[in-house]
């Protein structure tokens, strides 16, 4: 049964949460399930519609932890990227988990070819719930800000 959540967060909590974000990016970037993979619930769900519709893209809602670390592999795993987390915020508690927020730039490269990008800066929209006595993501949507470059590329193009 969930213990209902409070804003009362250590600084261990903030820490962690933060800490899950950066094994986010890292596994994406160094394209490492082992990194990524934990950082998920096990009926997560990632929802990268919203930045993908910016551009002219459709991406279905990846769901559970296999379902998300497939869906990375297949779509950015062949490119060279970078994810840079920033501004994370707690908003509020929301059910058993919490809410939290941040900005993300991501810069996408086809693997090995530095003269075509495509660079999102991007809102994340979080879920984390404590679960085996860590904060895992449960619940992560993607919202561009804005993008430049060649949409093309997160097609593999």
């Amino acid at each position: 049964m969930a213990t209902p959540i409070s804003l009362d967060l250590t600084a261990d909590d903030r820490l962690a949460i933060e800490a899950a974000l950066a094994d986010f990016a890292a596994g994406i970037d160094e394209n490492d399930p082992m990194i990524l993979g934990p950082v998920f619930t096990a009926d997560a769900t990632l929802d990268f519609g919203p930045a993908a519709r910016a551009m002219g893209i459709d991406f279905p809602v990846l769901e559970g932890r296999q379902g998300i670390l497939d869906g990375v592999a297949a779509s950015v795993g062949p490119m060279d990227t970078l994810h840079l987390a920033t501004n994370v915020r707690v908003l509020h508690a929301e059910g058993d988990g919490l809410r939290v927020t941040a900005s993300v730039n991501a810069i996408h490269h086809p693997r090995g070819v530095r003269d075509r990008h495509c660079t999102m800066h991007n809102r994340y929209d979080m879920t984390f719930v404590r679960s085996d006595a860590a904060w895992r993501m449960s619940r992560l949507v993607i919202e561009n800000r804005f993008w430049s470059g060649d949409p093309q590329v997160m097609l593999g193009a």
